[in-house]
């Protein structure tokens, strides 16, 4: 798979391949990928030698450099659309914008598992980046 630098413009040739391999019937505006996909069921398309993300070749040739990170607005995996797409960080993607991911999940919470909140004077940051109660802490050390 080609990272977002490894990213050329596709040629003509490959342009009328990538086209040819959509759907763009589908509910919602979204353009469904009808080729390949991973196991994650985003749409891979093989050109110039390499494998690449078909979203992120779409988003390359109507819009430009996608950037290290595109998150699909409509939330359908094998969708193509440029107009679905938009770039984030990370961060956005994983927390922000996916309402269902585990650390979008995690980073709502209010409160830990033994109702005590989390407030800043109440929680510090483990070094991979979770959270933990100083009270459920202290109590555990006892």
């Amino acid at each position: 798979m080609t990272t977002a630098r490894e990213l050329s413009v596709p040629t003509k040739a490959d342009k009328l391949r990538l086209f040819s391999r959509i759907n763009y019937g589908a509910r919602g505006g979204c353009w469904l990928w009808t080729h390949e996909t991973g196991r994650l069921g985003y749409g891979r398309f093989y050109y110039q030698r390499r494998t690449a993300l078909a979203h992120r070749v779409m988003f390359s040739v109507f819009i430009g450099d996608p950037g290290p990170t595109l998150d699909h607005i409509c939330s359908v995996r094998p969708c193509v659309n440029p107009y679905h797409l938009r770039r984030c960080t990370q961060r956005q993607n994983c927390v922000e914008f996916s309402r269902l991911s585990p650390a979008s999940i995690n980073a709502r919470k209010t409160h830990c598992l033994r109702d005590h909140p989390f407030t800043e004077r109440n929680t510090y940051t483990k070094r991979g980046g979770g959270r933990q109660c100083r009270a459920c802490n202290k109590n555990y050390s006892r």
